[in-house]
């Protein structure tokens, strides 16, 4: 009778160490998505010209391990791991945070459009707006700004994307207050934030992330977003890349596979993304001949390039459009 206890909880802590999940975060190589096949989406009625090859945005995998999972992933140089609270807000379970991701997904799509249609010569006016996408926890700025909140103006000066906002805040004094004009469930408020330090960080901030939206756009009636599962801001300059190239006269793809990776602002910036490392390899095992890559990231991009898949840093959607004219 002890011998089938003591076997019994062998086989307790066996099953735990492969089932219950870690406080930890797996990240891993995901998969290329096809921009024009499966996620943008182009009325027959609209003048557009076929593309020559095909033009894919990249993902990450995320998962919680189990323990057993956490002995793999620091064995693998494929994977990497990160404590939970550095990548979930507080209090925002799992699926509520891909939830959060899929919104700046959506909210993204509509500017990339906008701009990679600006960039092929189309007649399209918008506005852009700062998103507040996060409030890290526990910073200078939780309880006093949410995720959802637009930024109007800082210190009385209109704000207009997130380059400028954080160009305006870049000088701030640690206990410095400032004051934010935002607009909240249709209501226009004031937001004072006292800057302070959080982690990795080596200057006083406001601790919040932000996104570019589109606040005012007339796209041309019939170009869509395919339903998907896709989260984060991460895809921005594959879209205006693709929407580039399908109402252009050009033929950027020139029948390769190029793939890439990078948020776009209101100006056409590519900006840094999570996850670098890992989308170079999903591009790679894709057979991509070509990755386009924030600039900001190129040595961590570089270091897991192989042959047969030339990485390119780009800093602009202009840049990233002359490297495919180019030849990549």
């Amino acid at each position: 009778m002890r011998l089938l206890a003591y076997a019994l909880s062998v086989l307790t802590v066996i099953l735990a160490a492969l089932v219950v999940p870690m406080p930890l975060v797996e990240f891993s190589p995901g998969g290329a998505t096809s921009v024009p096949e499966e996620l943008l989406e182009v009325e027959p009625t609209l003048d557009t010209t076929p593309i020559n090859g095909d033009l894919s945005l990249l993902t990450v995998r995320l998962r919680q391990p189990s323990f057993a999972e956490v002995v793999r992933a620091a064995a693998s140089p494929l994977r990497k791991l990160q404590t939970r609270q550095t990548v979930f807000p507080e209090g925002v379970e799992g699926e509520d945070y891909l939830e959060l991701q899929r919104d700046e997904f959506r909210r993204t799509f509509e500017l990339a459009v906008a701009v990679g249609l600006r960039a092929a010569g189309e007649d399209v006016a918008f506005s852009s707006a700062a998103l507040v996408a996060q409030v890290v926890p526990g910073g200078p700025a939780d309880g006093r700004l949410q995720a959802g909140d637009l930024v109007l103006a800082f210190e009385g000066e209109p704000v207009d994307t997130s380059a400028e906002l954080v160009e305006a805040a870049g000088d701030l004094a640690l206990g410095e207050a400032v004051t934010l004009q935002v607009e909240r469930d249709g209501d226009e408020i004031d937001v004072e934030v006292v800057a302070g330090r959080i982690a990795e960080v080596d200057r006083p901030v406001l601790g919040i992330s932000l996104l570019d939206v589109v606040d005012d756009v007339d796209l041309p009636d019939g170009i869509h977003m395919e339903s998907t599962r896709i989260g984060g801001p991460s895809a921005g300059m594959m879209v205006a890349l693709t929407t580039f190239d399908l109402f252009s006269d050009e033929d950027l793809a020139a029948g390769r596979h190029v793939a890439g990776t990078g948020t776009i602002d209101a100006d056409g910036v590519v900006g840094p993304i999570g996850g670098v490392a890992e989308k170079v390899v999903a591009a790679a095992a894709a057979g991509a001949d070509v990755m386009l890559v924030p600039a900001a990231q190129e040595e961590e991009a570089m270091s897991r390039a192989r042959d047969g898949l030339r990485v390119i840093p780009v800093a602009t959607l202009d840049e990233a459009i002359a490297a495919l004219r180019a030849g990549g």
